[in-house]
């Protein structure tokens, strides 16, 4: 196929991805989209198979663009908060840009830092390294109008039963970029009694690892409620990677 003809497609089909309610379309509803009169065929799967490598080649054009599970079709992360991901992602965006005084108390404690904005990037993965993608980034500015963050947090997400020492370090991993990262989970991961912490072994291995890796520990008890969240240990700053915090702002199409 002629470069020239996989970029067109490329390009139609990330238009047709925007502008579809779901941001989601089958292989068969793009092929049934992307016809025309004059193309009664020829739109085959290996067609769109050969417009998605040129995706993936482009991820500063096309980082927003991604297979569905199972590869039978194509999504897009787009600005639509509430058109993108499940209730889980849209619960969590809603906390954090939130100003209950929890939210404030954990992240704008002086109140200088008042402007909080949540880029839901869990889908796909990255195209430098292979490193995962976190759930979610935390841009905290002064002025809503700057382009620079003065701070940004990430996020490893887990619903109950996933607070593990795996996922401590894939928040560490999937966070780098960021100054601080963070693994939210389920509370009732968290044994309430000492005794019971003391005495159940993974429980202190989240512990000690989150403890040596700086990751931050909050646990929620009902996700959409602001005042259920509840820092167990605040996270380390860590050091920025220029690369690393640059595959960050690719993700989330921000010149920062």
């Amino acid at each position: 196929m002629p470069r020239s003809q996989a970029s067109g497609d490329a390009i139609r089909i990330k238009n047709l991805l925007e502008k579809s309610k779901k941001k989601q379309l089958t292989y068969r509803e793009l092929k049934s989209a992307l016809k025309t009169k004059e193309e009664t065929s020829g739109w085959t799967e290996a067609r769109l198979d050969v417009a998605w490598s040129y995706m993936v080649a482009r991820p500063k054009a096309y980082g927003n663009v991604t297979r569905v599970q199972g590869g039978n079709g194509f999504k897009i992360r787009t600005n639509e908060k509430t058109a993108t991901g499940t209730g889980f992602y849209r619960d969590i965006i809603r906390v954090l840009e939130s100003s209950s005084i929890n939210i404030e108390g954990i992240f704008n404690p002086n109140g200088n830092i008042p402007v909080r904005e949540v880029h839901d990037v869990h889908a796909g993965r990255t195209g430098n390294g292979g490193w995962s993608r976190p759930d979610i980034f935390l841009f905290i500015k002064t002025k809503a109008t700057l382009s620079r963050a003065k701070e940004i947090h990430s996020f490893e997400f887990e619903t109950a039963g996933k607070a593990t020492p795996a996922n401590v370090a894939q928040a560490y991993v999937s966070g780098q970029g960021a100054q601080y990262t963070w693994l939210l989970f389920d509370a009732k991961d968290r044994p309430r009694r000492e005794a019971d912490r003391l005495a159940n072994p993974e429980w202190q291995a989240v512990e000690a690892l989150a403890s040596k890796l700086g990751v931050g520990l909050m646990s929620y008890g009902q996700l959409s409620r602001s005042g259920t969240w509840n820092v167990l240990s605040p996270p380390k700053k860590l050091p920025v990677n220029k690369k690393m915090r640059d595959s960050l702002l690719d993700l989330v199409k921000t010149d920062n």
